[in-house]
């Protein structure tokens, strides 16, 4: 570069070498500038629903099921979503945690849906709440929502906006109940943790 300065300044007054590399130096600046901006915004473009899918696909990985639950060669994710939710975590399907592939099981009404090691519930809104909490608990489910409120629900794990930022709230309570063991790690970085 320092090359492509001298030659571009050969023959000029001291001057004008000092004007012309702080022009260059401050355009390449701008330049560096812009082209983050833009890769910002891209990153910022990220749907929600989207990092939504990519927190369940992280939690499945800091999770312990008991034995009983861990027969099966699939890992099974249980939805009740539509839309975009529905779209971003069917995407999850046949990726792999803890060495078992994932299967998606797009759902109606619970308990009435076989065997699930996962049950996430876009906005937390089924019909009889406390009768799914309880189904899933004895099941030893991983019940995860995405309303800020649902570990008051019984949730035990509750995915929501804080800004622009997407956060989660633990209830170890829940999980306990359930027989489910959640890392520390991933109890370090929750916002808040109901023992």
């Amino acid at each position: 570069m320092a090359f492509l300065i001298d030659f571009a300044v050969k023959g000029k007054s001291p001057h004008k070498k000092k004007a012309f590399r702080d022009t260059f130096f401050c355009n390449l600046t701008l330049t560096g500038v812009l082209i983050l901006s833009l890769l910002v915004t891209k990153a910022i473009g990220v749907k929600e629903s989207d990092l939504k899918a990519a927190f369940l696909y992280q939690f499945t990985k800091f999770v312990d099921w008991p034995d009983d639950n861990n027969t099966s060669s699939e890992l099974i994710i249980g939805v009740i979503a539509v839309g975009e939710f529905l779209d971003a975590i069917k995407l999850l399907d046949g990726k792999k945690s803890q060495k078992r592939p994932i299967r998606i099981k797009k759902i109606s009404k619970f308990p009435d849906s076989g065997r699930l090691d996962v049950l996430f519930i876009q906005g937390c809104f089924v019909n009889d709440i406390d009768d799914v909490i309880q189904s899933a608990i004895k099941a030893h489910i991983l019940t995860v929502c995405d309303q800020r409120d649902g570990i008051d629900k019984g949730f035990i794990i509750s995915l929501f906006n804080e800004g622009s930022k997407i956060k989660f709230n633990i209830n170890l309570k829940v999980a306990q109940k359930s027989s489910i063991r959640l890392s520390s790690r991933l109890l370090r970085l929750a916002k808040k943790v109901i023992n």
